[in-house]
């Protein structure tokens, strides 16, 4: 006979003992609201729900595969944990545990899903949040958690946070990447269809692979290296797939119209400015120890002025009489005694970015021999001086003589 049966030696409350497929509950008669536990057992569900009728206004449902379901039909918080604990490192803790008995890399830790529906009434999986396992051996355990989204009909990984570092994009999908500031719509731009980036006052079409633009009655761009010893570096240009020409350049300064050029270093090492002016800074205030200069007539008349081809030219473009220049040779200097004017060769130490890096060895060259050929032609301005003297001696005799 069905009913309910009361069992004080194994403390077990069974309802309708007597009858199989066969629905039951317990109702709970509140003052103001009334609730219900029910097992639905045509479709083995556990309910709970609000009401005196199984089955109506349900809060939860639990099936036969373990899922549980919170339904709501209002705006309300569905699902709340709460500690009224008042220590400082203690509070609500959501833990999704995968306690495998078996775990392999790369299982999936946990995963939560936000679910909605289409206007073609179809369940859409909008976005995700999925923890993975990447490597599950005891003392170098790694983890990976990835943010996914609904774009264009498709799931989209937007974030990873990964052992190798944090990575947005990772599927090169069309997707741009903005950073808005106070002023700025688009501060930090990277426009994912054209690959390009821009800072500053930038737009939603950056015009170059990498552009900085701003308005500020101040420096817009600054590197600044702040080691004190050592290998101490700041900008560095490369070219890796063309040879050095007089077409390429590394550096080009545009007037205020944006079209006349006023000055440019080329790929070849070759600078040009609109004004043909060079100089340095020369006040007498911040100089001391002024004095005449020696004779530097030795040391021009030592020189010796070559015609030579860089090798690199040669391996690059071929052999041809356009390749001859006109200068010095750095060994010659030092065999004459002017080591002054001879820049010394750098060689990579352990330090090096290139030896850290895997690109170089200690002891390898990095920067050759090089002129200070500045300070040369200073040298020769004073020996033309010297010679300007000496012919006026000579002047002054000849004259002398025609005169007698």
């Amino acid at each position: 006979m069905a009913g309910i049966e009361i069992d004080g030696v194994s403390n077990k409350i069974e309802l309708n003992t007597g009858a199989a497929a066969a629905d039951q509950h317990i109702l709970f008669n509140g003052n103001a609201q009334d609730f219900y536990i029910a097992l639905d057992d045509s479709a083995d569900d556990l309910l709970i729900g609000l009401g005196s009728t199984v089955g109506t206004t349900p809060i939860m449902l639990a099936d036969e595969n373990r899922t549980v379901t919170f339904q709501s039909s209002g705006i309300v918080d569905n699902f709340v944990i709460q500690s009224t604990n008042a220590g400082a490192e203690t509070a609500p803790d959501l833990i999704l545990d995968r306690s495998s008995a078996s775990p392999a890399d790369n299982d999936t830790a946990g995963k939560v899903v936000f679910r909605g529906r289409n206007d073609a009434d179809e369940s859409v999986e909008y976005a995700q949040i999925t923890c993975a396992m990447t490597d599950v051996s005891n003392g170098a355990e790694d983890g990976k958690l990835e943010f996914d989204l609904m774009t264009g009909a498709s799931s989209v990984s937007y974030m990873q946070f990964q052992d190798a570092g944090i990575v947005i994009n990772e599927g090169s999908a069309d997707i741009d990447f903005r950073i808005e500031s106070n002023n700025y719509t688009h501060c930090l731009f990277v426009d994912a269809a054209t690959d390009r980036v821009s800072i500053g006052e930038g737009t939603s079409t950056p015009g170059l692979t990498f552009a900085v633009k701003d308005s500020q009655n101040d420096i817009i761009g600054l590197f600044h290296n702040n080691l004190s010893s050592g290998n101490v570096f700041g900008l560095q240009i490369n070219f890796t797939s063309t040879a050095d020409d007089n077409t390429s350049y590394f550096f080009r300064c545009l007037g205020n119209n944006q079209s006349t050029v006023r000055a440019i270093i080329y790929s070849d090492g070759d600078i040009q400015n609109a004004d043909n002016s060079y100089g340095s800074t020369s006040d007498e205030r911040i100089k001391e120890q002024i004095k005449d200069a020696n004779a530097q007539w030795d040391d021009i008349k030592a020189l010796k002025i070559k015609n030579y081809k860089l090798k690199e030219d040669v391996a690059d473009k071929g052999d041809s009489d356009d390749l001859w220049r006109l200068g010095v040779v750095a060994q010659d200097l030092e065999t004459a005694g002017m080591n002054g004017l001879v820049k010394p060769e750098v060689k990579l130490d352990a330090d090096s970015p290139e030896v850290i890096k895997g690109e170089g060895n200690v002891g390898d060259i990095r920067d050759y021999k090089g002129v200070k050929y500045s300070i040369l032609y200073m040298k020769a301005v004073k020996a033309l001086q010297e010679a300007m003297a000496k012919i006026e001696t000579l002047e002054t005799k000849v004259k002398a003589l025609e005169d007698a």
